[in-house]
């Protein structure tokens, strides 16, 4: 833009000053024209041709008027400039005292198509001043010189003369800057813009227009004023006023002061913005690098009443998160390019988000802490209140490579829901929920590989679905598709909880290693917990060494295999009387009648079973109770998929059998044998339809036993007599 502009003006002042120097040939403007060309061509590589009406006038100013006029510059990629109408009037006298009084620039028509040509570096190669009349020689390059530099003298700009142009009036125009490396286009229409007392002599330059992005629906409103100091090479904002309609909702207001180095383009602004409640202001330092120095560059400011919602709307992100933030920062950064400068940005920041909502819940959110841009890594302080839940500690983020974050937080209430220990696309690889999930579900492995975390969590209260965990620590390290869950510990269901894992989904299927155990749970708690009537009370301890294989929930599940052991103290049994079904069975043997009500439950002094897992089954083996009036052994499997199981027991009476009814008495006969029971069902079914004593085979037990009872009396006897003789 800034190398059209100057070709432009050295086109305009060519043809002006040739006009003046060459008053014999005033009168034929095909020659002048003729010459202007030919100088152009010579001193800048730029072709204009004009193939509309070209004219000359002398009085009361020089002027010249091109109409239908195109300008081809030069480069690999030919730039190319069109007007329907391109005029300029210079004052006369004022040249006689080397000042350029120009009263007025009009280009109504603009149409440019301008090429950006990469520097080695890849930031933007600085166009090359055209060469203009000594008398009108541009700023040259560089700093300023310094007081006591050796070689200061030659870096003194040559003195050059004023320059004012009354009125700069741009109309109907079009601007279109190609980058061929990006393979881009930005288009530019201005409407109108206009510049009054355009001068190099630090007096006001009241700027004002109308210019739009239309491939972005942006327009720009511009109204302020300037000051350029050619002597002294700066450029002096006063205060420029900028109204941007188009990408926000509400007209965004902008407005900066502060002073650009023409030079060595180092520039201080201070900036100020307004958009419907939202507001806040910004100081920016840029130091432009020189033969043996970075660029630097410093920013600090602050941000008040963002509106989130749109904020997200704006940059194509899907959340239901919105409320009123406030951001404020102290940044910094050096480099050699643009690039670099950019990636090298570091300082403290802080964000605060107020009267917010995230999924339907109330959400405050308080962050400080430091950035690194070149490292692409933050470590904040994080103060969070999410519906009931809150938390306070540290997080840390580290994009490089895997995306890292690292956490030590404590939480009073934790929904596993509500917390994404993953990196930045996880939100987009995540699976959606249909609400209505059977288990047949993919595992979200590729999300997995994906996480690259060290948390170390302290919660008051945990909740995972009807679970509840109170005093959880739990540290685990993901990376590379494995996480390990080196401790988790808490308090669930009234008992202790102690248990390590690790899940492996760095392939297919996923494996699962998971070892620990629960002392002292309420059974009748975890029972209901586990939407099951608790038909079992009283405590006990587990233990398990468990592990896995699946890629979905299901296979992961029914694929369960390892030790798991049971053992309870005084609990109780309800809606089961074993020692009630045992006691009728002897009954039944005594030939008696029950003449008393006999207990409805069982209670078990000790319990304990091994059950070993498999296939979607729970093997049952070395299962020993004792009950107040006999002993249990048995073994039995139960099938987890199709809710049913089969136990075999065998009893042994003690003769406190009796306490119960006086039918139920007991001899030694009865309790030197085994009473068989059979267990079998719907573990949702009806617990008094469970098991049965098999009195029939207790009978004929009794009879062989009785009839080898009989003989082995019978042969003592023979034997007695035999000897006796």
């Amino acid at each position: 833009m800034s190398r059209l502009l100057l070709i432009i003006l050295a086109i305009l002042l060519a043809l002006i000053l040739l006009a003046a120097i060459l008053l014999t040939v005033l009168l034929d403007k095909d020659k002048v024209l003729e010459l202007a060309t030919t100088t152009l061509r010579e001193q800048t590589g730029a072709t204009l041709v004009v193939r509309g009406e070209t004219s000359l006038s002398l009085f009361p100013t020089l002027g010249v008027s091109l109409a239908d006029a195109s300008l081809s510059l030069p480069g690999d990629r030919q730039s190319q400039v069109d007007a329907r109408l391109l005029e300029i009037g210079v004052e006369l006298m004022p040249l006689l005292s080397r000042r350029i009084e120009i009263g007025g620039i009009r280009v109504d028509g603009l149409d440019a198509r301008l090429y950006q040509a990469p520097s080695a570096d890849g930031s933007p190669e600085p166009p090359p001043a055209p060469d203009l009349p000594a008398d009108v020689a541009p700023p040259t390059g560089g700093r300023p010189a310094q007081a006591g530099d050796a070689d200061s003298t030659a870096a003194v700009p040559a003195p050059t003369p004023a320059l004012t142009i009354d009125q700069l009036d741009i109309s109907d125009s079009r601007i279109t800057l190609v980058d061929p490396a990006a393979a881009t286009e930005t288009v530019v229409e201005i409407n109108r813009l206009q510049a009054s007392d355009l001068n190099t002599e630090a007096r006001p330059i009241a700027l004002r227009g109308t210019v739009a992005l239309p491939d972005q629906g942006i327009s720009l409103v511009l109204d302020g004023a300037v000051r350029l100091d050619l002597p002294q090479q700066q450029l002096l904002l006063d205060g420029i006023e900028l109204a941007v309609e188009g990408p926000t909702p509400e007209p965004l207001a902008l407005k900066a002061t502060g002073t650009v180095n023409l030079a060595s383009q180092d520039t201080e602004l201070q900036l100020t913005l307004a958009s419907g409640a939202a507001s806040g202001e910004a100081h920016l330092l840029y130091t432009a690098p020189g033969l043996d120095a970075a660029a630097v560059l410093e920013t600090s400011g602050s941000l008040q009443s963002l509106d989130v919602a749109q904020l997200l709307t704006l940059a194509a992100v899907d959340a239901d998160l919105s409320g009123t933030a406030a951001l404020s920062w102290e940044l910094s950064g050096t480099g050699a390019s643009n690039e670099e400068l950019a990636a090298s940005v570091k300082g403290p920041i802080e964000l605060a988000l107020t009267r917010g909502s995230f999924n339907g819940q109330p959400l405050n959110l308080t962050t400080r802490g430091r950035i690194n841009m070149k490292q692409t890594a933050a470590t904040m302080e994080l103060e969070a209140a999410l519906g009931e839940t809150r938390a306070t500690g540290e997080v840390a983020y580290n994009g490089g490579g895997s995306p890292q974050i690292d956490a030590k937080l404590h939480l009073n209430l934790l929904d596993p829901a509500l917390l994404a220990l993953a990196g930045p696309d996880a939100a987009e690889q995540a699976p959606a929920s249909s609400g209505d999930d059977t288990g047949d579900e993919p595992l979200p492995l590729e999300l997995i590989r994906t996480i690259d975390t060290l948390a170390e969590l302290t919660v008051d209260k945990a909740v995972y679905e009807a679970h509840t965990v109170e005093n959880l620590v739990l540290k685990l390290r993901a990376a590379q598709g494995v996480v390990r869950v080196s401790t988790f510990t808490g308090e669930v269901h009234g008992g202790k909880l102690d248990m390590k894992a690790v899940f492996n989904a760095s392939e297919d299927p996923a494996r699962l290693n998971t070892r620990g155990g629960i002392e002292g749970v309420d059974i009748a708690r975890l029972l209901t917990a586990l939407e099951t009537e608790p038909l079992l009370a009283g405590s006990a301890n587990l233990e398990w060494q468990l592990n896995s294989k699946g890629v979905t929930p299901n296979e992961l599940f029914s694929d369960l295999r390892g030790p798991i052991t049971l053992s309870a103290d005084e609990s109780v049994l309800k809606a089961l009387g074993i020692e009630r079904e045992l006691c009728e069975a002897v009954a039944l043997v005594n030939q008696e009648k029950i003449s008393t009500p006999l207990p409805e439950q069982s209670t078990f002094r000790t319990l304990g079973v091994d059950i070993r897992m498999g296939d979607g089954k729970a093997t049952l083996s070395a299962i020993k109770a004792q009950l107040p009036h006999l002993g249990l052994t048995g073994q039995g499997v139960v099938d987890l998929l199709q809710d049913e199981f089969r136990v075999d027991f065998k009893a042994r009476l003690k003769p406190s059998l009796a306490k119960l009814d006086p039918a139920c008495r007991v001899n030694e006969r009865l309790t030197a044998i085994d009473w068989p029971m059979d267990c079998r069902g719907q573990l949702s079914g009806d617990p008094a339809e469970w098991c049965s004593v098999q009195t029939e085979d207790i009978i004929a037990d009794m009879a062989r036993n009785e009839a080898r009872r009989k003989v082995e009396k019978e042969a003592e006897r023979a034997l007695k007599k035999l000897f006796d003789k």
